[in-house]
């Protein structure tokens, strides 16, 4: 790839091993992975995919799960932030740095690494995840990224801070319910909730 396209940086596609996909179906947040299909890098394929043809999409962000990039070309933008304490948004920084320097991004399709994500699959995980990502959003509008700060709406501002105070009794709620495919709409409903907050929380607390 990198002989083919020179000045050019790629992330492979990922997808959960099929052992852990397998587990999915067994638990509430398992169904709710899949309802939402998080088990596979949906993004950019949904929103770029129809634009593009071949097994390469350029993309406009990379992240370092699986990350080829020229040394020269890495040493070019500085590298990643160093200022950013916590894992959330250092690849959409450095991703910004390769394009202000004319790296092409691109996601290869056809090659394939398996993500194995078997620590993130409970809600209490997801939510730290949500949380740190905002917080780490902050830090980066702190350092003058101010199109990754949070920007909710007027509306869902008041929203979040009214329930905010809440957050434990929606958890405490999402562990009342059976695990049983009967409740997972309330039960997505409650963790999308949840995800919201934690985000606000991040953020603003």
């Amino acid at each position: 790839l990198h002989s083919k396209y020179t000045s050019s940086a790629f992330n492979f596609f990922w997808i959960y091993p099929q052992e852990i996909i397998e587990t999915l179906p067994a638990t509430n947040f398992g169904r709710f992975i899949i309802k939402q299909e998080l088990f596979f890098q949906q993004d950019p394929i949904k929103k770029i995919e129809k634009k593009s043809s071949g097994s390469l999409i350029q993309v406009e962000g990379l992240a370092g799960y699986f990350l080829s990039v020229n040394k020269e070309d890495f040493i070019l933008t500085g590298g990643y932030e160093e200022k950013i304490p916590q894992a959330g948004v250092e690849d959409v920084m450095f991703s910004k740095q390769l394009l202000q320097n004319n790296v092409a991004l691109f996601l290869s399709k056809n090659d394939i690494v398996l993500h194995n994500e078997a620590d993130r699959l409970t809600l209490e995980s997801r939510i730290m995840i949500f949380k740190r990502a905002a917080m780490t959003r902050k830090v980066a509008v702190s350092l003058g990224h101010d199109e990754l700060g949070l920007n909710l709406s007027g509306s869902k501002f008041i929203v979040y801070t009214v329930f905010y105070p809440f957050k434990s009794f929606f958890l405490f709620c999402t562990k009342l319910l059976p695990d049983n495919p009967f409740f997972d709409f309330l039960y997505f409903k409650l963790v999308k909730i949840i995800w919201g907050l934690s985000s606000y929380e991040g953020y603003y607390k």
